[in-house]
């Protein structure tokens, strides 16, 4: 898909939320018992940010502080897998860091190629979430299938 006008990377930015809220959705339907509340959190704050970019609120992006993320990078190192029906938990992370990372590199080159500065803020802390769930899912990763493999 050509991404040439401001209109097609909003429309793609939604379509990537509207996914990403409906994989956690089923993924905190096959998550790890006690882990399914978080998967519903995070569906949650997906259709959020959908709906962010639905409405494009300005006034609230002004109020949005930047914080320092740490990038652990486990999902750099792993190689993509499809999506499917039957994943078990352990997929379920990997799909879920390498989609995060995926769309933070889409807002981050969103972010690059938009004049507008409230826009352009827009797309940066779209990011930064996106950024904050990739650290998410790499800690558990690395709790719950690194550190189940050393000996």
């Amino acid at each position: 898909m050509r991404l040439d006008t401001f209109e097609d990377i909003v429309q793609q930015a939604i379509r990537k939320e509207a996914d990403a809220a409906m994989f956690y959705q089923m993924a905190s339907e096959r998550a790890k018992p006690g882990m399914n509340k978080m998967f519903q959190e995070l569906a949650e704050e997906e259709r959020g940010h959908k709906r962010m970019l639905e409405e494009l609120d300005t006034a609230k992006l002004r109020s949005y502080e930047f914080r320092e993320m740490p990038d652990l990078k486990i999902s750099e190192y792993l190689e993509d897998i499809p999506y499917s029906r039957d994943m078990d938990y352990q997929d379920i992370l990997r799909y879920a860091m390498k989609s995060e990372e995926k769309s933070r590199n889409f807002y981050l080159r969103s972010a690059e190629r938009c004049g507008d500065p409230d826009l352009k803020k827009l797309f940066q802390m779209l990011a930064q979430e996106e950024a904050k769930h990739k650290l998410k899912f790499e800690k558990m990763y690395e709790d719950d299938v690194l550190e189940s493999t050393k000996y």
